[in-house]
């Protein structure tokens, strides 16, 4: 099952490069599955046209990223662990971008809150914090939220995809080199 999610996802992230789109992966615990709990962001997003992976989804990658106890060597919580791998995924491969989840002022969440922030804060590229799904918020907060995220995204992928164009030293302008 475990390989499959990771086909599935590696055969995610080909189509939406072919296509010129960025990823979401959602970081979260394996709690936030469940719609309800995460109140329908990836369905949301996916709405959007933004494809959207979980953490169980991602390819593999290297050895080196894979390998937390460079980074954090005394974590023991795999919830903790599993985020802060998919963060270091997120940050050494272009076209993904963040969707952090944490509910109920998560404790586990809190002790590596400061590590994701450095980690992506590094990814130059949109991320979007929801650390409070469990507090009493009109939808159309979360909606507004999201909606911006879509749009940070979509700018994303054009800086990202963009062909860059030569140009002529004579016709060039500061703004085009």
């Amino acid at each position: 099952l475990a390989q499959r999610r990771r086909a599935r996802g590696a055969r995610v992230l080909a189509e939406a490069r072919a296509r010129g789109r960025a990823v979401a992966v959602v970081l979260s615990r394996p709690y936030h599955a469940d719609p309800g709990v995460q109140h329908g962001v990836s369905t949301q997003l996916a709405a959007a046209g933004i494809p959207v992976l979980g953490i169980a989804s991602l390819p593999l990658g290297s050895e080196a990223q894979r390998a937390l106890a460079t980074h954090r060597p005394e974590l023991t919580n795999s919830g903790s662990a599993a985020k802060l791998w998919a963060a270091r995924s997120v940050l050494s491969q272009p076209g993904l971008v963040a969707v952090d989840l944490s509910s109920f002022r998560c404790g586990q969440d809190a002790s590596i809150l400061g590590d994701l922030t450095d980690l992506l804060g590094r990814a130059r590229r949109p991320t979007l914090w929801l650390h409070d799904l469990d507090e009493d918020r009109a939808g159309e907060s979360l909606r507004l939220r999201i909606d911006t995220f879509v749009a940070a995204v979509r700018g994303y992928e054009r800086s990202l995809w963009q062909p860059v164009l030569p140009c002529e030293e004579a016709t060039c302008t500061a703004d085009a080199r």
